[in-house]
């Protein structure tokens, strides 16, 4: 299966990102247009069956892994003229894996529903689905 993608992966994390995926391709990857301190910059979610890569210019070339495992849920949430995807730790900790514009937010809404999906049910080939449609619009 082709990895999904809203745009071309950045090309600062794209020798990171060769070397992760070399054997096995993510599911689907969300490109961001703004840094976590929000300033226009690109950044990427890389999701997997297990985990999210999230890569930031904040963390240099290298991403950060989290199992889903790790959290309780995930959101979407609108601002003034940016988007952030949250995750709610299972030990309690909030955090922001990744912001955007408001073109990158409908893709991320179907990101976060698929994490929680698996989180609530396993991972299953149908809860692509919602994603893959999310890519068509």
């Amino acid at each position: 299966m082709q990895t999904l993608t809203n745009k071309p992966f950045p090309d600062e994390f794209r020798q990171s990102y060769d070397k992760l995926f070399s054997q096995t391709a993510p599911l689907f990857t969300v490109v961001g247009d703004l840094s976590l301190k929000l300033s226009y910059k690109t950044n990427a979610l890389c999701f997997t069956k297990e985990r999210v890569y999230a890569f930031n210019t904040e963390n240099g070339t290298e991403p950060e892994t989290i199992e889903y495992s790790e959290i309780e849920k995930t959101q979407v949430k609108r601002m003034y003229g940016n988007a952030a995807f949250f995750a709610e730790m299972k030990n309690g900790e909030k955090r922001i894996l990744s912001r955007f514009t408001f073109a990158v937010a409908s893709i991320a809404d179907a990101a976060s529903d698929f994490i929680n999906a698996v989180n609530e049910k396993g991972y299953s080939d149908e809860l692509i689905y919602p994603v893959e449609n999310a890519y068509m619009h």
